[in-house]
C-alpha cells in the first residue's frame, strides 16, 4: 500500500513539472491559453490549494511513511509551510499583492530543491555548509527514487516550480 502510494505521489510531481513546462512553452511563445487566464483569475485559490497539498504531503511522507526530513528538507519546509497560511489571509481579506510574497517564498524553495536535487545526484560533494553528511539524514542519499529520478527534492522541486509559476505576474509581460 505504502509503495503504491509513493509511487503515486512520484507520478503526480511528474504530472505536475509536464504541465509546468506546458504553461512555459505557451507563455514563450505568446500563445493565448485559457489557462493563464484562469490562473490569473483564481490565482490565491491556486496557489493556497497547490501550497496545502504540498504542505500535507510533506507531513503525510514523515508521519505516514516514516521519511525523516534532512537538513535541507527542512529548508524547503521552511518555504512551502508559510505559503498556504499566506495565500489563506489574503483570500481573507481579499489581498491580490500576496501573491508576491509566495512568488519569493517559491523561488527560494525552488533553489533549494536544485541544489538538493544535484546533491542527491553526486554534481555536488555531500561536505557541504549546507548539508552534514555526519548527521542522522544524509541529504547527499535518496530516501527512495521513483521512475528512474523522482526523489522527495524532485517532488519539492514540482511543487515549487507550479507555485512559482502561478505566482508569477504575468501583467509584467
Amino acid at each position: 500500500m505504502q509503495e503504491t502510494l509513493l509511487k503515486l505521489i512520484s507520478l503526480g510531481s511528474i504530472v505536475l513539472i509536464c504541465i509546468s513546462l506546458v504553461l512555459v512553452f505557451l507563455n514563450l511563445f505568446g500563445i493565448s491559453n485559457p489557462i493563464r487566464t484562469f490562473m490569473v483569475r483564481y490565482r490565491l485559490n491556486l496557489l493556497f490549494l497547490i501550497s496545502l497539498i504540498g504542505t500535507l504531503g510533506s507531513i503525510l511522507l514523515s508521519i505516514y511513511f516514516k521519511l525523516a526530513p534532512c537538513e535541507l528538507c527542512w529548508y524547503q519546509r521552511l518555504f512551502l509551510f508559510s505559503s498556504p497560511v499566506i495565500a489563506r489571509i489574503a483570500l481573507l481579506k481579499n489581498d491580490t499583492t500576496a501573491h508576491i510574497y509566495i512568488f519569493w517564498l517559491s523561488f527560494i524553495g525552488l533553489l533549494i530543491s536544485i541544489y538538493h536535487s544535484l546533491l542527491q545526484s553526486k554534481i555536488f560533494a555531500p561536505d557541504t555548509v549546507f548539508c552534514n553528511p555526519t548527521s542522522v539524514i544524509d541529504c547527499s542519499v535518496p530516501q527512495f527514487v521513483y521512475y528512474g529520478f523522482v526523489t522527495v527534492p524532485v517532488i519539492s522541486f514540482s511543487v515549487f516550480l507550479l507555485l512559482l509559476l502561478i505566482s508569477y505576474d504575468y501583467k509584467k509581460i
